[in-house]
């Protein structure tokens, strides 16, 4: 039963941490959600904005400070600058 408690507790603490560096507003939230559920998809910003039904100023320095913490990452294709998660972020799902 303890270790149970002490499983949960970690659990609590990544979740906080989580949280506190990536998910610390609504807007980051919602980006965060969006690469869940599309998770090998890379995106402009302005798919992004229509996605999340989003203006792109209220995007614009959400999706710069989640990519200066790494959660984020950018790359080039011709003129289009697209947008996915940082694949050293992301954790495999437990089963």
């Amino acid at each position: 039963m303890d270790e149970n408690i002490a499983d949960i507790m970690k659990m609590d603490e990544a979740i906080e941490s989580f949280v506190e560096r990536y998910a610390n507003s609504f807007v980051k939230w919602e980006v965060i959600q969006f690469y869940h559920d599309h998770p090998d998809t890379w995106y402009r910003l302005d798919e992004l904005v229509k996605g999340l039904n989003r203006s792109l100023k209220s995007l614009k320095n959400e999706m710069q400070e989640l990519e200066e913490s790494m959660f984020l990452k950018e790359k080039k294709l011709g003129k289009h600058q697209l947008i996915n998660t940082n694949p050293e972020t992301r954790r495999p799902a437990k089963n």
